[in-house]
């Protein structure tokens, strides 16, 4: 009868912690499909309430950035809502759903600035884009380039005073989230 009631005591000591763990609303990458038909806030894992969005540089492109404001929650982060397109083959056209311009919304990478480090992205046309592939990394995703290892990744400006992050494609990758835009 003791060892029952303690047996008890644990099932409802775990049912209760379960209930009072709070759901991020993340797509988790193991086991997870990806729904095209919806949006999603691109969330990097060094900062769960912000997500992906774009700023127009001195250029007139608008380059893909971390946003500089927190959300509500992680399951609320604050950014600019992405569809993804499927191409096939596991591969993916990111789009931002707004920008500066009409039409040119889809991840490209800035090859006039190439360094042996990292390329920044920007948003052109979709027939100008690249594709992405979302693979699974512990409970989110590394996003590698079609081509090559080279993944999306998150780089500060450098300057003194200016903590904007920008979204760059390197060697080294950054931990993505898929939080549903509700």
């Amino acid at each position: 009868m003791k060892r029952y009631f303690s047996m008890l005591f644990v099932f409802v000591l775990s049912f209760s912690l379960l209930l009072a763990t709070p759901t991020t609303g993340k797509v988790h990458a193991e086991g997870a499909q990806i729904d095209t038909s919806k949006l999603y806030y691109l969330v990097p894992e060094h900062n769960l309430k912000r997500a992906l969005t774009y700023q127009v540089s001195a250029s007139n492109w608008d380059y893909v950035r971390v946003s500089g404001r927190d959300g509500s929650s992680e399951k609320y982060p604050v950014g600019t809502p992405v569809r993804l397109i499927d191409k096939g083959d596991n591969q993916y056209v990111i789009q931002m759903q707004q920008s500066t311009h009409g039409g040119y919304n889809s991840f490209t990478i800035n090859h006039s600035n190439w360094s042996p480090w990292y390329n920044y992205i920007y948003l052109d046309r979709e027939s100008s884009a690249q594709k992405w592939t979302f693979k699974p990394y512990q409970d989110g995703y590394k996003i590698e380039h079609e081509n090559n290892a080279w993944y999306l990744n998150i780089v500060g400006s450098g300057l003194a005073n200016d903590s904007r992050e920008w979204v760059v494609v390197s060697q080294t990758a950054e931990k993505f989230f898929l939080v549903p835009a509700e």
